[in-house]
């Protein structure tokens, strides 16, 4: 998605995410491989902070009167010279009392059109045909996502006698009540929603029963301003939407990551197209709020238009208009009731537009099979229902893999639904060797979380994970004062956080790292999901920011531990070190002590300071001036490379054997973050790894730790399973 004024796009471009063609010939559209202005001219969205006025506050900056967002008195549009949005947006961000600034952004569309009957809905029916969504089976069974409201945000809605459920909506493109879609985009997927079923006439639907409400953010060729998307998505939450449809995309965020979050957090599940660039994952479906959602063929491939990457939650048909694989003489796209130029009919069209409301249309059955199930748990139903395809495990093309309706909605009728997102705990064949992750690096920490407080926590530690530096020191803290550490996107919430922080219960959240880490407006919904007290602990930078966090632990401390701070992986294993050490780690410079850091150490009364890593990682500089600082006697920690610093760590702090071991990727830093804490509670060693090898030091660690359970924090990307079955052999031998 783009920053500015982005355009949404049906999901067969980034300006419309979907490709057309009638019921009895199928036509790609140009428009779907088309690249439109991401940005609005001369229009930049200014959110502001709990307790400020954004209009004061927008109009003293520019000296322009702004308008606020329909649903968001937080936030508004402010007018500027066209070409300066970026350079007012930064200038905005700087001034006191704004939580962001972004220009404001435009998405495009993305579907594909073609014709009727549900002899031709191969997307329908049951596994027989490779690429469908498994809807058939349930027919019959009552389950229609009946009493589920269902917004489409999109071109509009236009009645027609195969949408029975549709509700009054709203018109933000012309500010007023009628919701008529000039486009057809909208209409075709509100039917493959809930297209009225066993009527003897045209086509099916995922969720007949469900009701439609149509909301128009978009215009008559299928783009839309952010700040219209907004106010959209605010008018659905109020007036009752369950589930939100998003079939369009942009180039960047500016501000929908954290509208989806807000959506999410008052119980909404959002499911967005990936978009049809064959790139990477457009905006909002790349936010970690949305349920992101890839498209695939009649065969189950993957279609060669979808956008991927690790932000794919799960795959749906999407179509291929270009093709007949199963040769009964039209196109293989989806067959669904719209219209085309005014003329009303069944159109076939293909897109991950039309992939993504068969997720949004088993979401509403979801909620019908299970009323009450969490925004969390639809996603964690829909992702461990679905057949993994493609390389095992998560991959960026399917994501958990195929939707599967019937067995999601098996699962969700049995009540035993999972209290966060999808997370696994499995042997993978390895004696004594266990993996715990999730589908991404936030469902993992949360999968963590569960592991070591399945009963809640009074206190959690909430850290960025797209960086590592505020995050490094924590675990040391989180030993001394325990608590899981969890992970956030800078500016929103991600879902899996969410919905494991409402899962813990706690009653302080410490934010660690300053608003450049993570934003205020994180820390306010993290206040309102969990009434906690929500407190944040950060210096001027990385150093200092270790320093506010050994301060909050310790008044003295006989041990401490010190570590680079402009890489992790010495930091990571150091942080199990330090919490079975009872000492803060503090960061350092490579080759220059930070004043912060050496008066922290004076403070703490420290007799032994323990280096981690070579003369690479902290120079000898460092080292001496710490002795001159302290008196205490320094030591280094160390091995050849970032493997063997773990493994030494391991062996200071367990010179004998120890019941559990932790193992992450030693080239990624978030799985081992999430580590860390764990490994304090349990009083045990976190070693690293490569992908898909073991370095000699490891095993020799391993043998000489012999432990009874070693624990493989992260997926097979991360670790895969080849190294498993390898630390199982090792943890097995003596030394």
């Amino acid at each position: 998605m783009r920053a500015g004024r982005t355009t949404i796009a049906a999901a067969a471009t980034i300006a419309v995410f979907a490709f057309a063609a009638p019921l009895a010939r199928a036509a790609h559209s140009s428009a779907a491989t088309a690249h439109e202005s991401s940005v609005a001219p001369g229009r930049v969205l200014v959110a502001a902070r709990p307790g400020v006025d954004p209009r004061s506050l927008a109009a003293s900056a520019t000296g322009r009167a702004p308008r606020v967002v329909p649903g968001r008195p937080d936030l508004v549009v402010v007018e500027t010279t066209p070409g300066d949005e970026a350079a007012t947006a930064a200038r905005l961000r700087g001034r006191p009392g704004v939580a962001w600034a972004a220009p404001d952004g435009i998405a495009h569309i993305a579907a594909v059109p073609s014709d009727p009957y549900f002899a031709v809905q191969w997307n329908l029916r049951d596994r027989s045909v490779a690429g469908s969504a498994d809807w058939a089976p349930i027919w019959g069974t009552g389950i229609t996502g009946a009493g589920v409201t269902v917004a489409v945000v999109d071109t509009g809605v236009t009645p027609n006698p195969e949408l029975l459920h549709v509700l009054p909506g709203y018109n933000f493109v012309g500010n007023n009540t009628n919701t008529s879609d000039p486009n057809g985009h909208g209409t075709h997927i509100a039917g493959t929603i809930a297209q009225a079923t066993d009527n003897a006439v045209g086509v099916a639907g995922v969720a007949s029963g469900a009701s439609i409400l149509p909301v128009r953010a978009l215009d008559s060729a299928g783009a839309g301003t952010y700040d219209t998307i907004i106010a959209g998505i605010e008018y659905a939450v109020a007036h009752g939407a369950k589930v939100i449809n998003l079939s369009f995309g942009g180039d960047n965020d500016g501000g929908l990551c954290d509208e989806l979050a807000r959506a999410t957090s008052a119980g909404v599940t959002v499911v967005v197209a990936a978009g049809n660039s064959n790139g990477a994952v457009a905006y909002p479906a790349a936010c970690p709020a949305a349920i992101g959602v890839s498209a695939t063929t009649l065969t189950g491939a993957p279609a060669s238009y979808s956008n991927h990457g690790p932000q794919i939650a799960l795959a749906a048909p999407g179509g291929d208009n270009t093709v007949d694989l199963n040769g009964d003489g039209h196109p293989d796209g989806i067959l669904q009731y719209t219209f085309s130029n005014g003329v009303g009919g069944y159109y076939f069209l293909s897109g991950t537009s039309m992939a993504s409301p068969h997720v949004a249309g088993a979401a509403a059955l979801l909620l019908q099979s299970a009323p009450g199930i969490t925004p969390a748990q639809v996603r964690a139903v829909l992702m461990a229902t679905a057949t993994d395809l493609g390389t095992p495990g998560p991959d960026d093309r399917y994501g958990a893999g195929l939707l599967d309706i019937a067995k999601a909605v098996t699962t969700a009728a049995s009540e035993n639904l999972p209290s966060v997102p999808p997370a696994t705990t499995s042997s993978t064949g390895a004696p004594g060797v266990t993996r715990l992750a999730g589908a991404s690096r936030y469902a993992t920490a949360a999968a963590v979380s569960q592991a070591g407080w399945s009963n809640g926590s009074t206190i959690v530690y909430l850290a960025s994970g797209t960086a590592f530096p505020d995050a490094l020191a924590t675990g040391a803290l989180a030993g001394r004062e325990p608590g899981p550490l969890l992970l956030t996107a800078p500016c929103s919430l991600p879902g899996e956080t969410a919905a494991e922080l409402s899962r813990l219960r706690p009653l302080t959240v410490t934010i660690v790292g300053g608003a450049a880490a993570v934003c205020d407006t994180v820390a306010g919904q993290v206040g309102q999901i969990t009434g906690a007290t929500v407190q944040q602990l950060a210096g001027a930078d990385r150093y200092a920011t270790s320093v506010a966090l050994s301060r909050a632990g310790w008044v003295t401390a006989d041990t401490v531990y010190l570590a680079g701070g402009t890489a992790f992986p010495d930091g990571l294993a150091g942080g199990a070190l330090a919490s079975h050490g009872a000492g803060p780690l503090l960061l350092t410079a490579p080759c220059a002590l930070p004043g912060a850091v050496r008066d922290e150490l004076v403070r703490l009364r420290t007799t032994h300071v323990e280096v981690l890593g070579g003369t690479g990682a902290v120079c000898d500089a460092v080292v001496q001036a710490a002795a001159s600082a302290t008196g205490a006697i320094v030591t280094r920690v160390a091995g050849t490379d970032r493997y063997g610093t773990a493994a030494s760590a391991a062996a200071a702090g367990w010179p004998s054997s120890t019941t559990y071991v932790y193992v992450a990727s030693g080239l990624t830093f978030p799985d081992g973050l999430s580590s860390g804490p764990l490994a304090g509670l349990t009083g045990a060693p976190l070693l690293l790894v490569p992908t898909c090898s073991l370095p000699a030091t490891v095993a020799a660690a391993l043998q000489q730790l012999h432990p009874l359970h070693v624990e493989v924090v992260g997926g097979t990307a991360a670790v895969c399973d080849a190294v498993l079955s390898r630390l199982a052999a090792a943890s097995a031998a003596t030394a």
